[in-house]
């Protein structure tokens, strides 16, 4: 069974409509996917640019936001610089740690203005004022703070961060919320929950030589709520760095302190742009007067939502594209190979024995091959018919020969004892002739075969003569003009004694049979020539027209008999039953003057 459906599906996949169908629905598919692929990559080009522009845009808005933000926490540590209390404070000259009731009274008008300040700002979660001699105050909310570094860890952690940054001192610098907690590490008793940024402002005054620096601090959210709005979906990501590539603010908050992705500070002196890293797009834009750096991650995904979601109307798409062209090449593919089914069909019917099928036609390039199969079956045809036909010729004609043998058998050996008989008696005339006439029979009984060479013809030709020239008187003459090399070429016995016997009978026998006849050759080619010519009456030109026309038509020739007898036409039959229609006699004919017979033989005869 297994076999059986092995070769079934063999037998169907070689037929041409199958292959078609098959190649042409691969193709198409392959063409389809192609397609399909090379559009998504396309759009996926262009919504990964108009991202790239669409987020430019949103990172300009958010970058004066966000420069609006600093240059108001500048503005503020400005502010601090003149106040008049902070002014006084910082001023004063103390000696000692010891604190006095002035000292107290004037902490608590600095922490009156710190609280002040942020009761105005609402996105300042705390300030703290540090001075190179161990002194910090600070409000944090509505926790005030004052204490005494004798050790100076957080001066130290401020001088730290400004040479880290490579700034001077008098600066102002934001710091990472990692460098924010340093800083104000163990200031307050209340943890911090969220991370914090700083912008540190370090200064000192005319009238004193210390050197102050103000912290003012505020929780990332409030920064990050500045481009919170960035991240269309949960998946996507938008941070900032600064110039040492820590991440200062993020919508992932876990990624906050954090080192950026390397190709992030590869970047160069590109103030924008875009690149693609494990399937996001990630769109960078460096804000100005800043070391800070606004990025964000775009998932391709969310890019191509949109596209996934016309997925399963592109798969019915594409299924229904393909049945169409199934559909359709199934169609067309069985219009156009039916005439070569029909031509495969009537090639079987041929080699089948069924000859002269003739197929419809086509306008096309199976119409050529549709035609020369009609015209090669009909050509077959029409040989197979003349091969019969010949066939049929050469079986009546061996026919004829077999029983033509049968009686000069009994003939010759009849005229052998008459022979000598007439030796006998001394009747030498009556001998020769029977001699003669012996000569003429043996070929016919001792050879069978149907050529032999020219120069054998001649002999046989001679005793014909000598027998007519007994019986008309020694008057006939025979002249050959033959080169040498001729005799041994191989002719149809006995051709040319039918012709010789016409002229005799009906040339010369008006003239008492008396005359010459020339035999000439030549040879042209591939071709054999020979040519008998009489000189006794002619033929008329009504004669010569009818007497061509018998010749030339086989079928009427068969009917009737002319007055020149079959001798001829059987000569004609024979060389073109043997040799083919463009061999045979040609005869000319002057009235009163001559008469030509031209025999146009091949040069070499292989039968």
């Amino acid at each position: 069974m297994m076999g059986n459906s092995i070769s079934m599906i063999r037998k169907i996949w070689q037929s041409i409509r199958v292959q078609l169908v098959f190649s042409f629905m691969i193709m198409s598919i392959i063409v389809l996917v192609l397609s399909s692929v090379l559009i998504y990559y396309g759009v996926l080009d262009i919504l990964k640019t108009r991202s790239e522009d669409s987020t430019l845009r949103l990172f300009q808005q958010t970058e004066q936001r966000i420069q609006g933000f600093r240059t108001e926490m500048d503005k503020v540590s400005k502010m601090l610089l003149l106040n008049p209390v902070i002014e006084s404070y910082m001023n004063k000259e103390k000696e000692g740690t010891a604190y006095d009731a002035d000292d107290v009274i004037q902490f608590n008008e600095l922490l009156n203005q710190l609280s002040l300040l942020l009761k105005n700002y609402d996105v300042i979660a705390s300030i703290y004022f540090l001075s190179s001699d161990g002194s910090i105050i600070g409000s944090r909310d509505d926790e005030p703070i004052v204490a005494y570094d004798k050790e100076l860890k957080h001066w130290k952690e401020v001088m730290s961060t400004y040479e880290h940054v490579n700034r001077t001192l008098g600066e102002s610098i934001w710091v990472s919320p990692e460098v924010s907690q340093r800083l104000l590490h163990n200031l307050s008793y209340r943890p911090q929950n969220e991370p914090i940024i700083s912008v540190v402002r370090g200064f000192s005054t005319i009238y004193s030589k210390k050197w102050n620096a103000f912290i003012i601090s505020v929780n990332e959210s409030n920064l990050e709520n500045m481009y919170g709005n960035l991240s269309k979906f949960g998946e996507d990501e938008t941070f900032i760095y600064d110039g040492n590539g820590i991440i200062v603010s993020s919508s992932n908050k876990s990624a906050i302190g954090t080192q950026a992705a390397p190709q992030l500070m590869e970047l160069g002196d590109s103030d924008y742009g875009s690149f693609t890293k494990d399937n996001n797009q990630v769109i960078y834009y460096r804000m100005h007067d800043t070391d800070w750096t606004l990025v964000r991650y775009v998932q391709i995904s969310d890019l191509v939502r949109d596209i996934w979601s016309l997925r399963s109307k592109m798969m019915w798409i594409v299924v229904g594209n393909v049945v169409v062209a199934l559909i359709l090449s199934f169609y067309f593919i069985r219009k156009i190979t039916m005439p070569l089914r029909r031509l495969t069909k009537g090639m079987g019917e041929v080699e089948k024995g069924q000859l002269g099928i003739t197929l419809e036609n086509v306008d096309n390039e199976i119409g050529m091959l549709t035609r020369g199969f009609n015209r090669m079956s009909q050509s077959i045809y029409d040989l197979v018919e003349r091969n019969k036909a010949a066939e049929q010729e050469k079986r009546k004609i061996e026919i004829s020969l077999l029983q033509s043998q049968l009686q000069p058998h009994f003939l010759y050996n009849t005229l052998n004892t008459i022979k000598w008989m007439a030796i006998a008696i001394q009747a030498k005339n009556i001998a020769d002739s029977i001699t003669f006439l012996s000569n003429l029979l043996k070929p016919i009984y001792n050879n069978p075969s149907l050529v032999w060479s020219l120069r054998e013809e001649i002999q046989y030709l001679d005793n014909y003569i000598k027998v007519m020239n007994i019986r008309y008187g020694e008057h006939i003459v025979m002249q050959y003009r033959l080169p040498e090399e001729l005799l041994d070429r191989s002719v149809l016995r006995f051709t040319l004694q039918p012709i010789v016997e016409n002229a005799i009978v009906h040339g010369m026998e008006v003239n008492q049979v008396i005359g010459t006849i020339l035999l000439e050759g030549r040879e042209e080619g591939d071709t054999l020539i020979l040519a008998i010519e009489d000189r006794g009456r002619g033929i008329s030109e009504n004669e010569l027209a009818s007497l061509n026309a018998w010749l030339a038509n086989e079928e009427s020739a068969t009917r009737e008999v002319p007055q020149f007898g079959i001798g001829l036409f059987n000569v004609q039959k024979r060389i073109r039953l043997h040799f083919g229609d463009q061999y045979g006699l040609a005869i000319h004919s002057v009235p009163g003057e001559e008469t030509r017979v031209t025999l146009v033989l091949p040069h070499k005869i292989v039968i």
